[in-house]
């Protein structure tokens, strides 16, 4: 789908279907008409000295009829010579694989080729059916002709039967389109990140959350692009269309995207678009932290320890933030209480954060108090003796003592 849209212009039809566009950066829109300006100039010529070939059929058909059809010319006025000469000296429409045409809807070319390949024993014990069974009288047996013509005579009563009672009963009318278009609006779904942010503002955050088939769209042109796909091998790939896409994915709730966004801005190591850097002023890191933060609220561990960090120490804020260990104390527990889980088993997190880091930093913020934060000894010796305890699983038996000691201290001043 992303090559896709990358290469579609909405034409006539698409506006009459009431599509929506897909979202493309400046740079696509304008290499879009320019390729749709030259498609529009080109034509198709012929080259070299080719013949018209197939049309034999055609002429033999109008020269003279098969004798099977000689009974067939009474039913109707219009199947006459005229009918027969007036087809097209196009190629003709018969193709190696056997498909057949229908002259003006009568099918009697189809059912003629077809009885002429039908196999004798078929034909033979069709024809002792009809007859109650052969009694051996030669008068009693048709001509394998009389039974064709008889076949081709009962078809073609069967196809104008259903041919009249589809004119009668099989319109479609008004209400009954906007029945089909009522029971299946729901499924649709908008080319247009606008109208998909409408759809998914009414949902919760975790259900947005890599719930658009859109988004993925969007966050697969920025592979393409970042491949280079979409330009020639000496030139240089669009890094402006690809961050239009990656926002635009981000947008629609893919979290990949959200989480790409939010480190590039903030200008830290990213995964995706790695040789794309932004420039480094308050507004990009402002927007940096807006994306970690959405990162981290639909349930991002590494985003809930980022933006921890940055409340509990004022760096990497946005502009109308400010440090706050109350709100730093809330995304350190939304990191340790979560679980998440992988090929080898559950998830402890120490690949990105040490759980026992994480619960010594909350209790020492909770001895000594400030930033919007009270004192708490109790809670503070109770995360110290969790620390050690988690230092110890850790292999970190000298760090854990160390912890053990702190937490006696932190009861020791509430005793105070």
């Amino acid at each position: 789908m992303a090559l896709f849209f990358h290469s579609h212009a909405c034409n006539k039809i698409c506006k009459s279907m009431g599509l929506t566009p897909f979202d493309l950066s400046p740079n696509e829109k304008s290499v879009l008409e320019n390729s749709s300006k030259l498609l529009q100039s080109a034509k198709t010529v012929v080259r070299g000295t080719e013949e018209r070939c197939g049309s034999s059929r055609v002429r033999t058909m109008s020269g003279s009829r098969p004798p099977l059809l000689s009974r067939l010319s009474s039913m109707d006025e219009n199947m006459s010579d005229l009918t027969f000469d007036s087809l097209p000296s196009s190629p003709s429409p018969v193709t190696p694989q056997g498909h057949r045409f229908d002259v003006h809807g009568w099918p009697i070319f189809n059912e003629v080729d077809n009885l002429m390949h039908e196999d004798n024993n078929s034909l033979d014990s069709h024809r002792d059916s009809e007859n109650g069974g052969d009694s051996g009288c030669p008068s009693e047996k048709r001509s394998e002709s009389d039974e064709m013509e008889h076949r081709i005579h009962a078809n073609y009563n069967r196809r104008r039967l259903e041919s009249e009672s589809e004119d009668s009963f099989g319109k479609v009318t008004v209400e009954k389109w906007n029945q089909f278009h009522a029971a299946r609006v729901h499924i649709h779904r908008p080319s247009c990140v606008a109208v998909e942010m409408q759809r998914l503002n009414a949902l919760d955050l975790e259900k947005k959350i890599g719930k658009s088939n859109l988004g993925k769209v969007h966050l697969a042109m920025v592979r393409y692009h970042e491949a280079g796909r979409f330009c020639e091998r000496d030139q240089d790939w669009d890094q402006k269309s690809a961050i239009y896409h990656l926002e635009h994915a981000a947008h629609c709730g893919e979290l990949e995207a959200i989480i790409g966004l939010g480190l590039m801005y903030s200008q830290l190591p990213h995964h995706i678009l790695t040789e794309v850097s932004v420039q480094d002023t308050e507004e990009n890191r402002t927007k940096g932290f807006n994306y970690l933060l959405m990162a981290a609220e639909a349930g991002d561990r590494p985003s809930m320890i980022h933006i921890a960090r940055a409340y509990d120490t004022g760096i990497n804020l946005a502009v109308d933030s400010v440090q706050d260990w109350r709100e730093a104390l809330y995304w350190y527990n939304s990191a340790l209480n979560m679980t998440d889980y992988d090929e080898g088993g559950e998830y402890d997190g120490t690949q990105d954060e040490p759980k026992y880091l994480l619960l010594a930093r909350e209790a020492e913020m909770l001895l000594s108090g400030g930033h919007n934060l009270e004192k708490d000894p109790q809670r503070s010796g109770d995360l110290y003796t969790e620390a050690a305890e988690a230092a110890m699983e850790a292999m970190k038996g000298r760090l854990a003592n160390q912890y053990y000691q702190k937490a006696e201290d932190a009861w020791a001043a509430m005793e105070e």
